[in-house]
């Protein structure tokens, strides 16, 4: 299943890399993030922002 979350300023994932969010423990994977209009490339050190667009897949129960 698809989703996607626009972080606000008091997200948890602001200013972390993905590595450090433990979405694999939930079987969640980040497939893109889009940051001012524009497609952010990921990388286990990719650090997400306030306002970021980011698209999640995993299951529905995560």
């Amino acid at each position: 299943m698809l989703h996607a979350v626009n972080l606000g300023a008091d997200a948890y994932a602001c200013g972390r890399p993905l590595t450090e969010l433990g979405l694999d423990l939930l079987g969640v994977e980040v497939q893109a993030v889009q940051r001012d209009g524009e497609e952010v490339a990921l990388a286990t050190d990719t650090c997400l922002h306030a306002g970021d667009a980011v698209l999640l897949s995993g299951p529905s129960n995560a």
